[in-house]
């Protein structure tokens, strides 16, 4: 996602309760330990099954946040928007 767009959709989300978190663009964010990490923050953030967990951006995001969601709490519900 160009950076001039996420800054206006950053900007745009701050008005509601949400927790946003940025990914660095790279086949090497796609690993467990990328993912484990996420994992940690989101219980950390006292996320729920009841959360939902919003991707913006293609594949590498997209991969990243579905296989999160789906692992985490036993499956949260996920939106991805490319």
């Amino acid at each position: 996602m160009p950076q001039i767009l996420l800054k206006k959709l950053v900007k745009s989300l701050k008005r509601y309760n949400l927790k946003i978190y940025k990914l660095p663009v790279s086949e090497k964010t796609k690993t467990l330990n990328v993912a484990n990490k996420i994992i940690e923050q989101l219980l950390q953030d006292n996320f729920n099954r009841s959360d939902c967990i919003i991707s913006f951006g293609g594949g590498i995001v997209g991969d990243l946040s579905a296989f999160i969601s789906s692992v985490t709490k036993r499956g949260m519900k996920f939106i991805n928007i490319p």
